[in-house]
């Protein structure tokens, strides 16, 4: 993985790979990218230098994949490396050979073309207890199989060959179109699963999204078919990982996995790429954004519900076809209008203050917060009578100041009770893990802050818990309303006593008022 990303760095367009053994014997990078300079491939192989950061600011706002000047230092203190590079303003390649235990080592002459080419004899050939940890070599080699197909998505420009003798590789050219005609995604897809693709674009929350997912005729018991890049990088996110699952919904079954290839492109600065040892994982500035781009593109490619999304400024009416979903952020709109075929079905939520949704014999309104107010009630008091503590996992724990640690954890047994986890991390605070599946969505620092100032006023636990979680509930406090959480609120308000108020009956009497009769 290092070494390609090397080789994509220095802007190859063509990389070739071969293996022996699956790798543990021979890895060869071959790229004709622009070449390393003889005075710089002693460097290359030196911890923390890189040649991708010129200043400290660049840090801040790093393009490029690879950054920590780690890897080749790395790969030449376990195996036997042969490093063949020839610059674009060299006349012939220079070539360094080196062990673990060489010593001042020097660039040697040598033949070929503009590009650089890295030899790996022997992985771990010193480290046995390390080596003993590696797979069989068909194993190892269908793993860097499954490496390449995200590379070959992630850059399509390029051209990516993988050879081992006695199983088959891969060859793919260049796309010349995004088109699933184009022989490079017929090939890398193949054909069962080309037929099953839909295409997924979109640009909102000054983000943008591309590439395909599969519609539900074309499930798997395997997630390593999956592919997702955020700004050209391969990445696992948890966040896009709930977004895609929560957009399929009901239509896949538990413990089945959906196929997508999705490219996000986001600004620079609001990506962290330097919080995983294997560049793995970034943190997202704003993770709700990313969902909802995430969520809405995939529903809109499937036609489930499909949700409009208006440019930024834009001030576009609800479509009136009973086929789409509107959502505005400015108005803080968000309007489902699918056929309207069974009650408790959200239509529009007002000011982020009123649901205006279908019920069984007319359309009625109810106010979210008292709706919630509600159905909060009966799920803290239904838990407690159950001992029930059912808990989810928070994608990223949430960490509690310390000024506000103490007087929480003198509570920490209730809260567990009802599903809270919460580790006591001294005089750096605490971190909460888990969060009680009863709870809607809600923004946790928001909810430690009240909850805690409500405690040290003196309330009690159980009014301070209550306006604490109704007073952080994401949809009051945010342009970008929770869509399940309003469908289960329309669905909780049709079927239960909570106050509603007719739609028809509120206009009737409002035309009333002004001497309007039918």
């Amino acid at each position: 993985k290092e070494l390609v990303e090397n080789s994509l760095d220095a802007g190859s367009t063509d990389i070739c790979v071969n293996l022996l053994s699956g790798g543990l014997e021979a890895i060869e990078v071959i790229d004709n990218g622009h070449g390393i300079q003889k005075n710089d491939l002693k460097a290359a192989i030196t911890r923390h230098h890189t040649s991708k950061l010129d200043e400290k600011s660049d840090v801040l706002k790093i393009s490029s994949l690879g950054f920590r000047g780690e890897a080749l230092a790395s790969i030449t203190s376990v195996a036997e490396v042969e490093l063949s590079s020839r610059h674009e303003s060299d006349l012939y390649p220079w070539m360094l050979s080196t062990k673990p235990d060489s010593l001042n080592v020097e660039p040697v002459p040598s033949a070929g073309n503009i590009g650089t080419r890295i030899c790996i004899n022997n992985l771990f050939f010193n480290v046995p207890a390390r080596r003993a940890f590696l797979k069989q070599p068909r194993t190892e080699f269908f793993k860097i199989k499954i490496l390449i197909r995200q590379f070959a998505f992630a850059f399509p420009r390029v051209r990516f060959r993988l050879n081992q003798a006695g199983l088959r590789g891969l060859s793919l050219s260049p796309a010349r179109t995004m088109k699933l005609s184009d022989p490079r995604w017929h090939t890398l897809f193949g054909n069962n699963l080309s037929k099953s693709l839909v295409p997924v674009e979109s640009e909102y929350f000054g983000g943008k999204i591309s590439g395909w997912v599969s519609n539900t005729s074309f499930p798997s018991s395997r997630s390593d078919r999956q592919c997702l890049t955020i700004n050209g990088r391969i990445v696992r996110d948890k966040v896009v990982q709930h977004a895609v699952k929560s957009a399929y919904g009901s239509l896949v079954a538990n413990g089945e996995f959906t196929f997508y290839a999705l490219s996000i492109v986001i600004p620079e600065q609001n990506v962290d790429v330097n919080v995983h040892p294997a560049k793995l994982e970034v943190k997202i500035k704003n993770s709700r954004e990313l969902y909802d781009l995430v969520y809405i593109s995939i529903k809109n490619a499937l036609g489930v519900n499909k949700i409009i999304l208006p440019n930024d400024g834009q001030n576009e009416t609800p479509s009136l076809d009973g086929s789409s979903l509107v959502y505005k952020r400015d108005a803080q709109v968000y309007s489902q209008s699918p056929p309207l075929t069974f009650p408790g079905q959200p239509l529009v939520v007002i000011d982020t203050k009123y649901l205006v949704f279908l019920a069984r014999s007319d359309v009625r309104v109810l106010n979210m917060y008292g709706a919630w107010a509600m159905i909060l009630d009966e799920r803290l008091s239904g838990s407690q009578d159950t001992g029930q503590s059912n808990h989810v996992d928070l994608l990223v724990p949430e960490r509690v100041s310390p000024q506000h640690t103490e007087v929480i954890m003198l509570h920490s047994d209730q809260l567990r009770e009802l599903g809270f986890d919460i580790e006591d991390l001294g005089l750096a605070g605490a971190l909460v893990r888990n969060v009680p599946k009863i709870l809607p969505k809600i923004d946790i620092q928001q909810f430690l802050t009240l909850f805690s100032a409500r405690l040290l006023q003196g309330k009690d636990f159980h009014s301070s818990l209550r306006y604490s979680i109704l007073n952080s509930i994401d949809y009051l406090n945010h342009n970008s309303p929770n869509h399940a959480m309003l469908d289960e609120m329309a669905r909780n308000a049709s079927a239960t006593r909570i106050d509603l108020i007719s739609l028809s009956v509120l206009l009737d009497g409002e035309f009333i008022a002004r001497g309007l009769k039918q």
